[in-house]
């Protein structure tokens, strides 16, 4: 579908679902199957650019802060986009709210559409601004669309994190620069990587060691993998992130610079201690920025993540156990949730995905459990699942070696004829006599009868 279609059908069908999500609030005997219809539609139209534009409109480079900022404000030239700033990060950037609707945004029912949910997804960021650049940029239809709903998006939530990604040397990361005591042991960030071949990169080393769990691949040595004791496979390596132990502690960078990872940070499940998770749920300005204004808005039924806690691709299965804390998706909803996938892949033809990630103290879970909204996400991309070899497959020339007896065996090769008669011909002979005279009629039996 070309961009111009692909927008026309955005309008269309989020205009359709619109109306039948007002005429579910003002009838409430038409509530739950329109409801349901809207959330339907709108979710796919918002999710039908995604995936293709990730598949095939990728532009060569992806955008630092001041390049992204820059586009914010191109964006908020257009009389139909208003930016603004939910929070200041630490390290003086914007979390910005792009606003796309018309008239009065607030008093209409609306998606919350959130990317780059793991900050070192530089996808989900550049996707969720094609969403607003697509709305923004769309024929005369996209105003009578913005009259019935608005689009909350959140492009970029943690660009501290984002930004790491944009300075030398690259590490992959999906935090913050809070400084952090990830190892307890009373130092912050004491013991970073390091780039130790001056790539620029920060990368992984493998180090020989006998006790190592690591061993290289069959068919690749310069690939690891780990080893499986018991089919009796033994590590000769240990893995580890590029860098040195600076602290002393026998344990190589674990206690890097920052930080605070924007999905692990949220109030659901949160994972008390671990690395990443923060002094307390919600403890940074960009987490606290978004959250507070989910709740300001209550006109939000509807969150679109690109995240990899992915229920589209994946959906999750209704909650049997009736606890007193839900960690499941409810019954009622599972039947939507489901109908929505169908859509989806029936829209993209998305198959393969990756399995989704957990999710402890993750946004994604947290706004279905905790906010109490429609939430839904899907990858932004995943690499494509390579073709398996048939371990029975041979080549068009390949011979089955020939079996040799081993000393003391016979040979199972029939020995080629030589005119003669053998032993082996004579007993042969005998049994086929044998054979014939048992077919032979009975004389006595046949005159008994």
């Amino acid at each position: 579908m070309h961009g111009d279609m692909r927008s026309r059908t955005l309008l269309a069908s989020t205009r359709f679902a619109c109306h039948a999500l007002t005429r579910a609030v003002c009838e409430p005997r038409w509530q739950a199957h329109s409801r349901g219809f809207a959330l339907a539609v709108v979710l796919l139209a918002a999710c039908l650019m995604a995936p293709q534009a990730a598949r095939g409109q990728m532009p060569a480079g992806y955008e630092g802060y001041a390049a992204f900022r820059a586009s914010v404000d191109r964006l908020a030239a257009s009389d139909r986009v208003a930016a603004s700033v939910l929070a200041k990060t630490a390290g003086g950037r914007d979390v910005v709210l792009l606003t796309v609707g018309a008239g009065e945004p607030d008093t209409k029912p609306a998606v919350l559409v959130v990317g780059g949910v793991e900050a070192g997804d530089l996808v989900g960021s550049h996707l969720a601004m094609m969403i607003a650049e697509q709305l923004a940029a769309a024929p005369d239809a996209g105003a009578s669309l913005l009259e019935d709903v608005t689009f909350y998006i959140i492009p970029r939530p943690s660009p501290d994190a984002a930004e790491r990604l944009f300075e030398a040397p690259v590490v992959a990361s999906h935090a913050n620069t809070r400084p952090t005591d990830d190892d307890r042991d009373g130092a912050t960030d004491e013991d970073p990587p390091e780039d130790l071949n001056g790539d620029g990169l920060i990368t992984a080393m493998r180090v020989a060691d006998e006790a190592g769990q690591y061993m290289p691949h069959p068919d690749e040595p310069r690939l690891l993998v780990k080893a499986d004791p018991t089919k009796g496979e033994r590590g000769v390596y240990r893995l580890l992130t590029e860098g040195v132990d600076n602290d002393g502690d026998e344990r190589w960078n674990e206690d890097g610079p920052g930080g605070v990872d924007f999905n692990r940070n949220f109030t659901y499940r949160y994972p008390f201690f671990k690395p990443g998770a923060g002094p307390h749920q919600v403890s940074e300005p960009e987490t606290r920025g978004v959250a507070d204004f989910a709740y300001d808005h209550p006109n939000i039924f509807l969150v679109l993540s690109l995240a990899p806690q992915d229920n589209l691709n994946h959906t999750p299965k209704p909650e049997r156990a009736a606890g007193r804390i839900r960690r499941g998706v409810q019954g009622s909803d599972a039947a939507y949730l489901k109908a929505l996938a169908k859509r989806y892949a029936d829209a993209t033809g998305a198959k393969d995905a990756p399995k989704p990630a957990e999710g402890p103290g993750a946004f994604v879970p947290w706004a279905y459990h905790h906010y109490g909204r429609w939430s839904i996400a899907a990858r932004p991309w995943w690499p494509p699942k390579p073709a398996e070899k048939k371990l029975d497959e041979k080549k068009p020339d390949e011979k089955k070696p020939e079996k040799k007896p081993a000393e003391g065996e016979q040979s199972e090769e029939v020995p080629e004829a030589s005119g003669e008669p053998t032993a082996g011909d004579a007993a042969a002979k005998d049994r086929e006599a044998g054979k014939a005279k048992k077919k032979q009629p009975d004389p006595r039996a046949a005159a008994d009868r």
